[in-house]
C-alpha cells in the first residue's frame, strides 16, 4: 500500500534525531515520508515548515511561555522536564495545506494545541518519545504513578497554583482531546514505554506496538580501537569510559551525581592508573571536572561522524540515568561494538543483554556498576557480535517495516 506520511517534531530534525532516523528509514523502504517542523536548523531536505518564520505562533516563543509556566507551577526540587499541553496561537487546521495520508507525531508541546488535535480528521500515530503523552506534563515520572488514574496530587506541581495549570487539569485534557480522534495509533521505542500506554487510561482501546528506534549502520559500525584512540589523541594503553547525554549533563533523572560516585570507586580499584573519562552534553560546571587530569570534555555534538569518533575509542560506556526510554546514545555505541554498563531501567534491558554486550546493574548499586566496569577491562566481548545484535534490533530496514504495518493497520 502506498501511504504518505507526515512526521511532525520541533526543531531537532538533524540527522542525529530519532524522528529524522525514522523518516529516513522510510523514505529508503520506499514509503514517501516528509517532516514537519516549526524551524528547519538545519536545513535539511524533504523537510516542511509548519509555520512561516516569524509568524505570531512561532516555536520559540511559545516555548519560553511553557518554560516561564512550568518555573512558576514548580515547586519541588530537583525540576525534572515539564511541558503543557496548550499553545493558543496554534491551530490544527493549518495542517490541511499539507497533502499526506498519515499524520506521525513525534513532539507536540509548544507546536501544536493538543487541545484541538480532533479537528485534523487524519489517522495518527503517535509516537512515544518519552512519558509525556501519558502524564498531566511531565517528561519525567520517576517512581510516580498518578499518570494511571488521572495525575492528582502532582508531586512536582505547586498546590496552590491555578486549576488551569494543575496536572490533573491537563492530564483530562489530554485524555479527552486524545479520545476524539477516531484513529488513533501508538509507536512505542522500547516494551518498557509500551507497557505503560497499555496501563493508561489516555490510550484504552488503541493499538499500541513496540517499534524501536533505529541507527544507521553505515555510519555507527566497530572500528579498530587503537587507532580510533590515536585519530582523536587519546592514549591507547589507557582504559576510556565514555558518558553521553543529549542536552545538560547535570539533568536530574541522567544520574550524573550517580556517575560521579561510579568514577570515585573506580579510582580505589585497579583501574586507578589508566582510567580516562570521556564526557559528551552540556555543561559549564562539568568542564571544571573534578578529575580534571583524567577528563576528556567535548561538549554538545550533533554530528553522526563526530559522535561515531569518539564512540570508537570507548572501552566501557555507561549510564546512570534514573530514567530512559531507548536512549540513542546507548543504541549508536552498540553499533560501535562498545559494551555497555547501565542501571537496569526504562527501556535500557531493550538494548542491553548481560554476557553479550554490557551489564545491567540494580538501580542505585554503585559497587555492583564499578565492579561491572572493572571485569569488562578485563575481558572484552566481540565487538562483531555486539554489532550484528544491535543490526538484528535497531536497523533502518526493520525500523520501516514495523512502522509500516502499523500504518497499514491503521489505514484498513
Amino acid at each position: 500500500m502506498s501511504v504518505k506520511v507526515l512526521h511532525l517534531a520541533a526543531t531537532r530534525n538533524s540527522e542525529a534525531s530519532a524522528a529524522w532516523r525514522i523518516m529516513n528509514a522510510q523514505r529508503e523502504s520506499g514509503i514517501d515520508a516528509q517532516a514537519l517542523v516549526q524551524e528547519n536548523r538545519f536545513s535539511q531536505a524533504n523537510t516542511n515548515l509548519l509555520f512561516k518564520p516569524g509568524a505570531k505562533s512561532n516555536y520559540r516563543n511559545a516555548l519560553k511561555r511553557n518554560a516561564l509556566l512550568a518555573r512558576i507551577s514548580h515547586y519541588n526540587k530537583p525540576r525534572l522536564p515539564w511541558s503543557y499541553n496548550f499553545k493558543p496561537s496554534s491551530n490544527w487546521s493549518d495542517l490541511a495545506r499539507f497533502d499526506f495520508d498519515i499524520l506521525n507525531i513525534h513532539w507536540v508541546p509548544s507546536v501544536l494545541d493538543l487541545n484541538n488535535i480532533a479537528l485534523l480528521d487524519k489517522p495518527i500515530v503517535f509516537t512515544l518519545h518519552d512519558v509525556w503523552p501519558l502524564t498531566g506534563g511531565c517528561h519525567c515520572n520517576l517512581d510516580c504513578v498518578n499518570w494511571k488514574t488521572g495525575c492528582e496530587k502532582c508531586p512536582q506541581i505547586s498546590k496552590s497554583i491555578p486549576n488551569l495549570l494543575s496536572a490533573r487539569t491537563n492530564w483530562s485534557s489530554k485524555k479527552e482531546s486524545l479520545k476524539e480522534i477516531r484513529k488513533l495509533a501508538v509507536a512505542a521505542p522500547s516494551n518498557w514505554i509500551a507497557s505503560m500506554a497499555k496501563e493508561s487510561p489516555i490510550f484504552t482501546g488503541r493499538e499500541i506496538q513496540v517499534v524501536p528506534n533505529c541507527v544507521d549502520s553505515r555510519i555507527f559500525q566497530p572500528a579498530d580501537r587503537v587507532l580510533s584512540k590515536r585519530n582523536l589523541g587519546l592514549d591507547p594503553t589507557n582504559f576510556h569510559l565514555l558518558f553521553v547525554v543529549s542536552g545538560d549533563v547535570r539533568q536530574h533523572h541522567k544520574g550524573f551525581d550517580f556517575f560521579e560516585k561510579v568514577i570515585d570507586k573506580l579510582l580505589e580499584t585497579q583501574l586507578e592508573s589508566k582510567l580516562e573519562i570521556l564526557i559528551v552534553g552540556k555543561s559549564v560546571e562539568v568542564q571544571k571536572s573534578k578529575w580534571p587530569s583524567r577528563t576528556k570534555y567535548f561538549g554538545e555534538i550533533d554530528s553522526q561522524e563526530e559522535m561515531r569518533d569518539i564512540y570508537q575509542t570507548a572501552d566501557v560506556m555507561i549510564s546512570t540515568s534514573r530514567q530512559d526510554n531507548l536512549p540513542n546514545t546507548l543504541v549508536e555505541a552498540i553499533f560501535c561494538g562498545v559494551p555497555i554498563v547501565a542501571f537496569d531501567i526504562g527501556g535500557i534491558r531493550d538494548i542491553v543483554t548481560p554476557g553479550l554486550n554490557g551489564s545491567l546493574i540494580e538501580m542505585g548499586n554503585i559497587l555492583d556498576f564499578a565492579s561491572a566496569i572493572e571485569k569488562l577491562s578485563f575481558q572484552q566481548p566481540s565487538q562483531k557480535k555486539i554489532f550484528s545484535d544491535a543490526k538484528s534490533k535497531f536497523s533502518f530496514s526493520n525500523s520501516a517495516q514495523k512502522y509500516a504495518d502499523l500504518y497499514n493497520n491503521l489505514l484498513k
